[in-house]
């Protein structure tokens, strides 16, 4: 059952089915709206049709299966989680006690932020990186509207993947924010603390930061690209070329490029011959993928 409502609806008891707030309406929440099952749902290209939290109002029994799939607003001075996701995907955001009453609104899509059609702005390419920022996410972003200042929380599940996009290391995470302006995506940090595991679920928290001064938030990491590891895979030990024809195979492996780097500099691999006359060959699928000079 999917039920519509054009003006303001207060919502005190459970939700049982999904619902669908239409362009020019409006859902208001005066005071406990429990999650049960199914979702709300709002249109994405409009963030003022949302479901909106008075202030003072709460709710209880966000899920994966039950959840604002769409843009929440909420009123007043105190800090607030907004329960959104995308499908059967609840993502959070949080932000802190703004230092006076005002409106935040938010939104998540569990997608590329390449692909990005909405919000305003959009796509967000996640190779403009701006300075300390080494890597973007590409799997998902978030849009959070307002004026005033907050410390902004993010939480990621185990399809975020931060474990690669970070190298493994928690401490490398940070909160990015795009910057239309500049169009490329800032370090917000993580002074706020992480909590939880990278492979598992977690929170990361960015201070201070303004909300309307960014199009999308995402995770990033500010680790720097790993030394590619050169050293031999096979030792040859005792080699003799002193047979004419002798072939002796060997195998070069670069390992420990991250996941996405783009190199703007060739990487250049010198192999020394035993005399003048021998002859290095390439063989294999490889093979196109090397100059030899």
């Amino acid at each position: 059952m999917v039920c519509a409502w054009t003006g303001a609806y207060s919502q005190g008891s459970g939700m049982h089915s999904t619902s669908q707030v239409h362009p020019g309406g409006h859902y208001g929440v005066y005071g406990s709206l429990l999650f049960n099952s199914g979702y709300l749902v709002t249109p994405r290209s409009s963030p003022t049709n949302n479901v909106y939290f008075t202030d003072g109002s709460a709710y209880s029994g966000a899920s994966d299966g039950s959840h604002i799939d769409g843009y929440a607003e909420k009123a007043g001075n105190t800090a607030f989680t907004f329960p959104i996701g995308n499908g059967a995907k609840l993502r959070t955001a949080g932000i802190s006690a703004p230092a006076a009453a005002a409106n935040f609104k938010a939104a998540y899509w569990f997608e590329n932020p390449n692909a990005a059609t909405l919000p305003a702005g959009a796509p967000f390419p996640v190779s403009n990186l701006g300075t300390g920022v080494s890597a973007v996410s590409s799997l998902e972003y978030w849009d959070v509207d307002g004026a005033s200042s907050v410390n902004l929380t993010l939480t990621w599940d185990a399809a975020s993947n931060l474990s690669v996009l970070t190298s493994g290391t928690i401490a490398n995470l940070v909160v990015v924010g795009y910057n239309t302006t500049t169009a490329k995506w800032e370090s917000l940090g993580n002074a706020g603390g992480t909590t939880g595991a990278l492979a598992t679920t977690g929170t990361i928290t960015a201070n201070g930061v303004t909300p309307d001064n960014y199009a999308a938030f995402t995770f990033g990491t500010s680790a720097a690209a790993t030394t590619p590891d050169l050293r031999p895979f096979t030792i040859m030990s005792n080699v003799t070329f002193s047979t004419a024809e002798t072939v002796r195979p060997f195998t070069v492996r670069l390992r420990n490029m991250r996941t996405g780097t783009v190199a703007s500099d060739l990487i250049t691999v010198r192999l020394y011959k035993p005399t003048p006359g021998s002859v290095i060959a390439l063989t294999g699928a490889s093979a196109a993928e090397w100059t030899i000079t």
